[in-house]
């Protein structure tokens, strides 16, 4: 009779355990951000209907969930996303894509004297310049873009050269003996004035111009004469390859200043009224036969400054992501100027 009840209590345990391990299956699935395709840890996983069973994502943005048979949605939510209801799928490895929520949480810049919304809202003296503002002004170089974009920034030629450094002031000469150029920032990096004047416009996502001392909490003393921050432009995760082509073509001409040049024969008479002895000289005599002979007569100022000179550049990119990486991939095929 023992026997038999022990035989019978055994049966049904094993009845339980069967019934138990068919009522729940397991979910695995990642967390990742909508913008760029980086994974999300600590990403909130809730059963819906049964919401004392959850999981949080681990450093990878991934989770493992053992779920009721009859579960049919997952709860997803991360601080400054949106929160999501997906449908469960038994069996594969779910993906659940979050986007940010830009009615909650906006771009949080900590600095070294607070914090503040964005770049542009930071207190101080903050402009901030998009790149359409840049891209479509035909210059020869990147810094010539950039004048009369930003009050109280002065960009200075310090020669007609198109490609030469030009002179960049925020605010005035802020001291005699030591330098006055501003610090440049390249995604977080220090850059020098070269490599700031031999940038290409059409690679610029922003720029944002720090004006006043309070800058100098973030970048130290070389911050006195303010900074200009650079962020380059990237692809995104998951997005498609784009390639884009670019061209700015721009014609310039000399002002005219009103100085009328000498000719050959005028040229010779003032130099024998600067020195009367020329007059009676065997090898200036020989020179001046020959020019004269000769037709010899040049107009150097027309000759230099050529009318309709032209300026032109043409830029090749080429931008995307995949799930795990993103690419941008600039040339520039043509630049000429004068």
């Amino acid at each position: 009779m023992y026997k038999k009840l022990l035989l019978s209590l055994t049966f049904a345990l094993v009845a339980i355990i069967q019934i138990s391990a068919q009522s729940t299956k397991k979910v695995t699935g990642t967390v990742v951000a909508a913008d760029d395709g980086f994974p999300l840890p600590g990403a909130t996983v809730i059963v819906v209907g049964h919401e004392t069973i959850g999981a949080g994502a681990d450093i990878n943005g991934n989770f493992t969930l053992e779920v009721p048979a009859n579960a049919k949605s997952l709860k997803v939510g991360f601080v400054g996303m949106k929160t999501v209801v997906v449908p469960i799928k038994f069996g594969t490895q779910m993906k659940i894509t979050l986007a940010e929520d830009n009615a909650l949480v906006d771009e949080v810049i900590v600095t070294g004297y607070g914090s503040a919304k964005k770049l542009g809202s930071v207190v101080g003296s903050v402009a901030a310049v998009s790149a359409e503002k840049i891209q479509n002004i035909p210059t020869a170089n990147f810094t010539d873009a950039l004048q009369g974009q930003v009050a109280g920034l002065s960009v200075l030629s310090g020669s007609g050269e198109p490609t030469a450094s030009a002179m960049i002031r925020l605010r005035g000469v802020n001291s005699i003996s030591a330098g006055n150029t501003p610090l440049f920032i390249l995604d977080g990096s220090p850059i020098t004035s070269d490599v700031f004047n031999a940038l290409n416009p059409s690679d610029i996502a922003s720029i944002s111009v720090l004006k006043d001392a309070a800058s100098t909490a973030i970048y130290g003393s070389r911050a006195a004469n303010g900074v200009i921050v650079l962020t380059s432009k990237k692809g995104k995760m998951g997005e498609k390859p784009t390639v884009k082509i670019s061209a700015q073509y721009g014609v310039s001409n000399v002002i005219n200043s009103g100085v009328k040049m000498m000719n050959s024969a005028e040229y010779l008479k003032f130099r024998e009224m600067l020195d009367p002895t020329l007059v009676n000289n065997a090898t200036w005599l020989e020179h001046k036969k020959v020019v004269t002979l000769n037709g010899i007569d040049t107009d150097w100022q027309d000759y230099i400054y050529r009318d309709n000179a032209p300026t032109f550049n043409l830029n090749a990119s080429v931008t995307g992501g995949s799930e795990n990486t993103n690419y941008y991939l600039s040339q520039p095929l043509l630049k000429r100027g004068y």
